[in-house]
């Protein structure tokens, strides 16, 4: 909550210090990288997710120690490669591609926070794998999106703030909110530390790797390519309008984002073949917790959107309305589907998951870029909603395959939870 709470007041706060065009850099700055952290993560914080929880549940503490380590070295040089790559091509591209070269002027800026983000992800899923859920959500966005709120209102006390103040902000904000968690991290990496023999292969963590960094690189090119696609086709104003929908979307998803926080660790401990039943009424009995939220705030963009915009961004953004509408559509198709990407990857079949991230992805992009030039960021905000729904439709049908379960929103899993916890509430002292 929080850290939905504080992504929605960056928006607001960079919207009203800064003019539509250098707000619209700011969003497609972010979003390019987010898009190059998931390159540096290479899939690896799902990995270290799924090793750390299986060895957590089979109580091979020196396994864990041996994975951490593993997981670490490679991160730090994806990281470094991907960073470094940045800071020397990211120019060419911001001239060549987008044609904004206040975007090339904040590349360097931009290449560090492609390292925070990459090593945010990395630190949270680690915390979720050892089952430290509060740890997870602290250093996970949490502490750096309060962090960023909290610089920037300094900032926009002083009056109007150059661009480059803004990203540097959030950017300094990000790596000082790191530091604790990344202390706190090894203390408990080094108390795991024992005599076993066994050790987790650089192999090993490669090939479980793989797959998952084709498979993250999909959903986020699916998730995010129309930004890319409007940067690179349509004016800057036009950006920065279809950016706020965006971040305002997240409003739908936030519950989900709370499930999934706590789901992964409960789903590697669910994995056998005769606990299917049990991880079919987790899956469905989550997922329509998220999913009354996810229609509620739908509900309230469809009829109250436009002047919710208008209030909060300010009167230009009040012209993103539709654009809110179309995208809360997928966002909330999205809840409904439940956790069925986790479920796939605590099971082992992320390659089926890499596929189904393809299809979406080529789906959204393909139709992003044919009615980009016709229809503006109505056209792309379309082809973004109908990639997500079919992205999901065709997860749940492979979860089905696979595992022989449903993940998506189920009342009836739902109302036995509740009356199960009722039961234990009144029986308890």
């Amino acid at each position: 909550m929080v850290s939905s709470g504080s992504n929605l007041a960056i928006s607001v706060l960079v919207a009203r210090m800064l003019p539509p065009v250098d707000a619209g850099v700011y969003f497609l700055a972010f979003s390019v990288a987010a898009a190059l952290a998931v390159l540096a993560r290479g899939g690896l914080e799902k990995t270290v997710l799924r090793l750390v929880a299986e060895h957590r549940a089979s109580k091979e503490q020196h396994q864990i120690y041996s994975a951490l380590v593993r997981v670490y070295a490679v991160s730090l040089v994806f990281v470094v490669l991907t960073a470094t790559g940045t800071a020397l091509l990211g120019p060419t591209v911001a001239e060549g591609v987008f044609e904004l070269p206040r975007l090339a002027q904040i590349v360097p800026l931009v290449a560090w926070w492609v390292a925070y983000l990459a090593y945010e992800m990395l630190l949270a899923e680690t915390f979720r794998g050892l089952d430290a859920i509060p740890l997870a959500s602290i250093f996970g966005g949490a502490a750096a999106r309060l962090l960023t709120v909290i610089g920037l209102v300094a900032l926009s006390v002083q009056g109007e703030a150059p661009l480059e103040a803004v990203v540097g902000m959030t950017v300094v904000a990000g790596v000082a909110a790191l530091v604790p968690g990344s202390i706190i991290l090894a203390s408990r990496a080094l108390s795991l530390k024992g005599g076993g023999t066994t050790q987790v292969r650089t192999a090993t963590v490669l090939g479980i790797t793989a797959p998952l960094l084709v498979t993250n690189l999909a959903f986020f090119t699916s998730r995010n390519a129309d930004l890319w696609i409007l940067g690179a086709f349509r004016p800057a104003e036009e950006l920065a309008i279809y950016a706020v929908a965006v971040r305002l979307v997240l409003l739908v998803g936030a519950a989900l984002s709370i499930v999934d926080a706590v789901l992964p660790p409960l789903i590697a401990e669910l994995t056998e073949p005769h606990q299917r039943d049990r991880l079919q009424n987790l899956a469905r009995s989550t997922a329509s917790v998220a999913g009354l939220p996810a229609a509620a705030v739908l509900l309230v963009f469809i009829v109250a959107g436009r002047p919710i915009l208008e209030f909060t961004f300010g009167p230009f953004y009040a012209a993103s309305y539709p654009i809110l509408a179309i995208l809360s559509f997928g966002q909330c198709a999205n809840v409904f589907a439940g956790s069925c990407g986790y479920v796939l990857i605590m099971t082992g079949h992320q390659g089926s998951l890499m596929k189904a991230a393809l299809a979406g992805g080529a789906l959204s992009v393909l139709g992003g870029l044919l009615l980009a030039e016709r229809f503006g960021a109505l056209g792309v905000a379309t082809a973004a909603a109908g990639g997500v729904v079919f992205q999901n439709l065709l997860i749940l049908w492979m979860v089905r395959q696979h595992c022989g379960i449903w993940t998506h929103v189920g009342w009836g899993p739902l109302t036995r939870a509740v009356a199960r916890f009722a039961r234990t509430r009144r029986g308890s002292p």
